[in-house]
């Protein structure tokens, strides 16, 4: 009877401990998975038509566009056309269809035209286009691990916002 119930513990302790090594899956399953739209991006050019600019005005291209989108639907925003400010804004982003973003707050609410990018090819792009205009124009931004310092040395900036 005694090595009954001793192999009988044994067996409990032995199946405690193998349940306790085990792998815990809902704790990875109820993770927050990390949207592709968070991180940094950066602008790569401008296209109009066949032809691609990675210089406006005298300026690198990715001083076009830097935004980097947290979690939460938060996010920073700079860009050298926008206003005077050399420190990137508070904005805020949302996904308004699927692989379609718009983003608000700062000197962007100022806009007549909201302010949207499509997911394509692990690429944001704006479309860029007026109506009249007879090719399309569109920038493109990329993902980056650090953004490309700007130069504040540029005479390039100018408000579009109006």
């Amino acid at each position: 009877m005694k090595k009954i119930i001793s192999l009988s513990a044994a067996l409990i302790m032995v199946s405690a401990f193998a349940a306790g090594c085990g792998k815990n899956s809902s704790s990875s399953s109820s993770e927050k998975e990390k949207s592709k739209f968070e991180g940094k991006w950066q602008c790569t050019g401008i296209t109009e038509g066949n032809d691609v600019m990675t210089d406006i005005m005298g300026t690198d291209a990715s001083a076009l566009f830097q935004i980097e989108l947290f979690d939460e639907n938060k996010g920073k925003f700079f860009s050298f056309i926008f206003g005077a400010s050399e420190e990137p804004e508070d904005i805020k982003w949302e996904e308004t269809e699927e692989n379609k973003i718009q983003l608000s707050g700062g000197s962007l609410d100022d806009l007549t035209e909201p302010f949207v990018f499509e997911y394509k090819d692990d690429q944001l792009i704006i479309d860029m286009s007026d109506e009249e205009d007879e090719q399309q124009t569109y920038a493109t931004l990329v993902k980056v691990d650090e953004f490309t310092p700007y130069s504040d040395d540029s005479e390039a900036a100018f408000d579009i916002s109006e």
